[in-house]
């Protein structure tokens, strides 16, 4: 049994934002009850479900023993990251880990990533290396055969090991890809989010690169760790893979495109190291432009590029005003071109491989 003092202040605060996720909601519930660790919260926010969601998150309420704080919003917001705020404003925990509706933790998960935490004085801690759970048949938890480690660089590690404190260093490696971006597989010191007022901006999408970036140039104790401790699961609906009409892509992109980057700007404008090393400054907004804009190609494909001008321009016109149609038009022709390489260097490595080919015949 759980007392009302670690019920009222948790050692961690697992925070799961929700939006109709009734076919695995009960899951990702059931794993954090399975922890081998007991002294956590978890708080659920309900974004305004339509199906079954709300009445499987309430069947679990009992059996957390007052740990489950459930949050209902009354309109969607669009966003998760509506639910991953209001979750950190409820928390108490010391640590907070932000969970996605569909994953799962391992039975160890918060044993371990408490125990290094506090083991270590850590800050934040990143998990090198995760499951993903390929997810075709809709199994609410995954066989043996169905998980895969995936790590965020291809050089794992072996053991515990700090970040370079070196903000140079960080953000090269964040701009290299080498930090993955989801806040799932990182575990953060409650009192570091509020002090630094770090919260998920509200966009479409993308909303956790911003995040991440901020924490690993803010945080100065991040330690690394090589435990797969957490399960991603990986569904072929998934907002990122489902095949959409080129407009729906874009609506749902051009927040990243726009709002991200002027968010990101700002933050750039308030630290002192951006202002002396631009070319960080460019390399990170760069990375964060080009994660939409490559899942944005793949539809521009199949327009030419004057009927992507006519897409981009009434979104423009709304955001830049009268100019609006100009930086419609150029940057219509930077995707165009930037399509146009990619197809090119597709052809090239195509034609290297085949010449290699032919000479070791």
């Amino acid at each position: 049994m759980i007392d009302t003092i670690t019920a009222s202040f948790p050692a961690i605060s697992v925070v799961i934002p929700v939006y109709n996720a009734q076919k695995y909601i009960g899951a990702a519930l059931s794993s954090c009850l399975a922890q081998t660790f007991q002294n956590f919260e978890v708080i659920v926010v309900d974004d305004a479900s339509t199906d079954e969601s709300a009445k499987i998150i309430k069947s679990y309420i009992p059996k957390f023993g007052g740990r489950l704080k459930v949050s209902v919003l009354k309109t969607n917001s669009g966003s998760p990251a509506t639910g991953r705020n209001k979750g950190l404003a409820m928390s108490r925990g010391k640590y907070v880990l932000f969970m996605d509706n569909d994953d799962l933790l391992v039975n160890k998960s918060l044993e371990q990533l408490y125990n290094f935490a506090e083991n270590y004085n850590a800050e934040l801690v990143i998990m090198d290396r995760v499951f993903h759970f390929i997810n075709s048949t809709n199994k609410a938890f995954p066989d043996a055969e169905d998980l895969q480690i995936h790590a965020a660089q291809p050089f794992m590690l072996n053991s515990p090991t700090f970040e370079s404190e070196n903000p140079a260093e960080k953000m090269l490696k964040f701009a290299q890809f080498k930090i993955g971006v989801t806040p799932w597989h990182k575990f953060v010191l409650r009192d570091f989010l509020v002090e630094n007022d770090i919260q998920f901006p509200i966009l479409k999408n993308s909303e956790d690169i911003v995040w991440s970036l901020k924490i690993f140039f803010l945080a100065k104790r991040i330690l690394t760790v090589p435990s797969p401790l957490y399960v991603y699961r990986i569904n072929s609906d998934s907002i990122t893979r489902k095949a959409r009409p080129l407009e729906e892509t874009l609506n749902l992109f051009l927040d990243t495109i726009v709002e991200a980057l002027k968010i990101l700007d700002e933050f750039f404008d308030s630290q002192e190291f951006f202002k002396e090393n631009p070319q960080y400054r460019w390399a990170l907004l760069n990375l964060v432009e080009c994660i939409p804009l490559n899942l944005l190609i793949k539809s521009v494909k199949s327009v030419t590029p004057y009927q992507f001008m006519d897409i981009l321009k009434p979104n423009f016109i709304d955001i830049f005003g009268k100019n609006g149609g100009l930086i419609a038009y150029l940057y219509a022709a930077n995707t165009n071109g930037r399509l146009m390489n990619r197809e090119l260097s597709e052809r090239i490595a195509t034609l290297e491989n085949k010449l290699k080919q032919l000479q070791e015949i």
